[in-house]
């Protein structure tokens, strides 16, 4: 962008760049393009009536600089927590020159001035998005190539089945049940139920009652008296299942299929 001050009288500007007429009857402030990237000396002759009346101004030697950054390229996308939405760490090497790298997801721009090594965690759970990193430089940018990307969620498997579940202590005054700890579970919920709540299992209305919720892999259920919690048929019965910060996982099949627990609330 070239700006001048108007020779006085005069009836036209033009432009020259290295001597010869690139432009005529400008006015300031002119946007030109050299189509390169050397320097040129460039000056604007203010003409009054015809071309052999004229005065130039001061030659200015200026270059159409190309600001591009080179190519980032991103180097590792990795989940924080393949069992909770905790994001993903997204590293990368940069454009130069670049005042700033943004972070696009599937070609939208999502976080502005990202750095590399950052936590993102705008993403859905189990999804796979292609990011990528713009390096930009005033008004120019250079993106990177596309790398997919996933903040995987999954729950625990099914806890206390078969051998993985135990009763250490059980007699005629203490009932103590255990079970083996899973590595992916932050805690495990204990539910409690009677015989005729068994059929809700398998369908979406309310059914067995939360017994426990926590850490530990044991609980006493001495307290529980079938015969006080059900009186005709006079037996409880038991479901375990393990979560984590991406849910709750399987509380196991029932002949007819998957266990589907709907909780009363707290067992009294």
């Amino acid at each position: 962008t070239i700006t001048f001050t108007s020779g006085t009288p005069s009836t036209r500007h033009d432009l020259y760049r290295d001597s010869s007429l690139v432009q005529s009857n400008v006015t300031s402030p002119i946007n030109y393009n050299p189509g390169d990237t050397s320097s040129h000396s460039y000056v604007v002759r203010a003409i009054n009536g015809d071309d052999t009346c004229y005065t130039d101004s001061t030659s200015y030697a200026f270059t159409d600089a190309n600001g591009t950054p080179s190519q980032p390229v991103i180097t590792s996308i990795v989940d924080n927590d393949p069992n909770a939405q905790s994001g993903i760490t997204i590293n990368y090497t940069s454009g130069s020159p670049a005042t700033q790298h943004d972070l696009y997801r599937d070609g939208l721009l999502v976080v502005s001035n990202f750095v590399s090594g950052s936590i993102y965690s705008g993403g859905n759970c189990n999804v796979a998005y292609t990011y990528t990193i713009v390096a930009v430089n005033g008004s120019c940018s250079t993106s990177s190539t596309g790398v997919s990307g996933t903040d995987s969620c999954t729950p625990p498997p099914e806890v206390a089945t078969g051998t993985n579940y135990t009763w250490p202590t059980a007699n005629q005054t203490t009932q103590v049940m255990g079970w083996t700890a899973e590595p992916t579970a932050t805690g495990y919920r204990v539910y409690r139920g009677i015989k005729s709540q068994l059929a809700s299992l398998l369908d979406n209305t309310a059914d067995f009652c939360t017994r426990y919720d926590g850490a530990n892999t044991s609980l006493d259920v001495t307290a529980d008296d079938p015969a006080t919690i059900d009186s005709t048929n006079r037996v409880v019965y038991y479901l375990i299942v393990g979560y984590n910060g991406a849910g709750e996982g399987p509380a196991g099949n029932a002949t007819a299929g998957a266990r589907v627990v709907n909780t009363t609330g707290n067992c009294p």
